[in-house]
């Protein structure tokens, strides 16, 4: 994970302000290898996130498990990844 070790803090307090969590429970493991992957590009893992919604369904989150592949629109992403390329 490409992370800026002299800004990694700076991004822990957000998510910790974001979310209400002390910064403490986040500071040895979020934005690190031991954190979730993240695309370079931002884009959403279509396929994971259908698993996602199917797992909540049999955890009985959500009453449904909707086919979220129609409702994802990666368009503006892949754009803005085409421009930082060039």
């Amino acid at each position: 994970m490409d992370v800026d070790p002299k800004t990694r803090m700076d991004a822990v307090k957000q998510l910790a302000d974001a979310s209400k969590i002390p910064a403490e429970q986040y500071a040895s493991w979020v934005y690190t290898n031991r954190d979730y992957y993240y695309d370079p590009n931002a884009m959403v893992d279509v396929a994971r996130l259908q698993k996602n919604v199917e797992t909540m369904k049999e955890a009985g989150i959500v009453p449904t498990a909707l086919k979220v592949a129609p409702y994802v629109d990666l368009s503006l992403v892949k754009e803005a990844a085409a421009r930082v390329k060039d």
